[in-house]
């Protein structure tokens, strides 16, 4: 907003801290890709945003995408057939393409943080 001919206003996105004391806060964060991917692994944040789906609303989606029941690095890795030396899961590729999925809106839309009930 232009307040004269010298000034304007502008309004800019907040500032996140660099430390986080919330750990679900930085694990949403990390998800939604506003913190950098320096700043975290993607295998616990990928299997943490398993967990959260896991035993939530959002379960049956994952489950047909992934086309597997227990949703695990491990077992997402093994249904692709996506394996490292040693015919182990790769657990690090399985995360990265969970993290893309999610962000793209592959696996379906999803939401967070709950929504509070209307009185």
């Amino acid at each position: 907003v232009r307040i004269n001919p010298n000034l304007e206003l502008l309004d800019t996105p907040g500032i996140i801290p660099t430390r986080q004391d919330d750990q679900l806060q930085a694990l949403k964060l990390a998800l939604v890709s506003s913190v950098s991917e320096n700043a975290y692994s993607p295998e616990p944040v990928a299997q943490a945003f398993l967990d959260m789906i896991n035993y939530g609303k959002y379960k049956e989606s994952a489950v047909n995408y992934y086309k597997t029941e227990l949703l695990t690095l491990e077992s997402i890795a093994l249904s692709r057939n996506w394996l490292i030396k040693g015919n182990s899961p790769d657990t690090e590729r399985t995360a990265k393409f969970i993290l893309k999925d999610f962000r793209e809106g592959k696996i379906g839309k999803f939401i967070l943080d709950e929504i509070p009930a209307e009185n």
